[in-house]
């Protein structure tokens, strides 16, 4: 993914996962360690238990912060010429684009879930079916 525009200063957050791929990433857990030799110490590390797997499935959801428009490689999410489900918290105003053409303006700050159809022949802006709601629960 290619991050094209925070809105304001500070770091940029993106979390996405796609579906359409499927797999199974690792499950890390944290195990966190302290000593006195030679000089007092703390870390946090990760080891690996086992793996998730991920059903696959036309979807590609997650969190977005302090971002104005990003890329998704449509073809590396594996959503390429697909419909999409989408399921996006924002903290403000996102305009998602996929590297086939589609483009999602997400109004924020809210939950935004829907479709974006597959492109069609010469479409740039196909159809967007969806809602938002806020944080909170409400439409």
């Amino acid at each position: 993914m290619g991050v094209e525009q925070g809105r304001g200063e500070g770091f940029v957050d993106v979390d996405l996962t796609t579906h359409a791929c499927g797999g199974s990433p690792p499950v890390v857990e944290s195990q966190p360690g302290a000593g006195v030799d030679p000089v007092p110490w703390v870390s946090q590390s990760g080891v690996v238990t086992g793996s998730q797997p991920i059903v696959a499935a036309d979807r590609l959801e997650g969190s977005l912060g302090n971002l104005r428009s990003a890329t998704v490689d449509a073809e590396r999410a594996c959503l390429a010429g697909r419909a999409v489900a989408y399921r996006r918290t924002t903290d403000g105003p996102v305009e998602q684009l996929l590297s086939d053409g589609r483009v999602l303006s997400l109004p924020g700050p809210v939950i935004h879930e829907g479709t974006v159809a597959a492109p069609g022949p010469g479409s740039s802006r196909p159809e967007v079916l969806g809602q938002s709601r806020s944080a909170g629960g409400g439409v």
